[in-house]
């Protein structure tokens, strides 16, 4: 969950611009063709990467320091709405992404006209072309153009299986009321595949290593949808 608190961590922190975070200033959202394009290639570069978060609305350092953040660079969201940012990621980018999510986060109560927008932006599972008709990916800092045989790879993702598997409690009510270390208390979880990929899973090998090795076979079914 964003909030200003959050957010201005980052900046006291120092938290660095990487394959996952980028810092762009308030000029970086503008109503012209080469802003508009620049924000296609942006956003396409992340989700054919491995997904990422996008802050607009915080000044970067100069120089040596650049990457890093410095301040908040507001926008006026009456020139600059949240719902003309989405209108331009979803008409500039081929195909359209799915799952994207923008968070309008005021910096002064005094203010609510200016804000910041985070911009979460999932992996995707097909390559997306930006405006320009060419495709882009995270390298470090930048959004960098993709050789063909990097898209032809992204556009194979579809056709891999993406489980994950964890551990889902199942306390018991009396055991919340009064958690505490106990010897000898039994804690039972279930095991929970979640296929994230386009394709089936048939079969899941699972191994769980704790006091005892336990091997399980998992077979999903359909009627979990998606989730086993």
């Amino acid at each position: 969950m964003w909030s200003f608190e959050k957010l201005n961590q980052f900046i006291v922190d120092k938290v660095e611009e990487s394959l996952y975070l980028d810092y762009k200033a308030s000029e970086a959202l503008g109503k012209s063709d080469g802003k508009k394009n620049e924000i296609s290639k942006d956003v396409s570069a992340f989700a054919n990467s491995d997904g990422g978060v996008i802050i607009y609305g915080v000044k970067e350092f100069r120089k040596d320091t650049t990457f890093l953040p410095e301040k908040f660079d507001p926008i006026k969201r009456d020139e600059f709405s949240k719902e003309t940012l989405e209108q331009i990621i979803n008409t500039r980018i081929s195909p359209k992404i799915h799952g994207i999510v923008i968070t309008p986060i005021v910096i002064d109560e005094n203010k609510i006209n200016e804000v910041v927008y985070i911009l979460e932006i999932p992996k995707s599972y097909t390559a997306h072309q930006a405006s320009d008709k060419r495709y882009y990916r995270r390298y470090n800092f930048q959004s960098i153009i993709m050789d063909d045989w990097e898209v032809k790879d992204i556009i194979n993702r579809q056709d891999r299986t993406n489980a994950i598997v964890r551990l889902r409690s199942k306390f018991n009510k009396k055991f919340l009321l009064d958690f505490h270390p106990k010897k000898g208390h039994q804690l039972l979880f279930d095991i929970v595949a979640t296929n994230l990929g386009n394709k089936a899973v048939n079969m899941l090998d699972c191994t769980i290593i704790g006091d005892e090795t336990a091997a399980n076979q998992i077979f999903p079914s359909p009627k979990f949808l998606g989730e086993y």
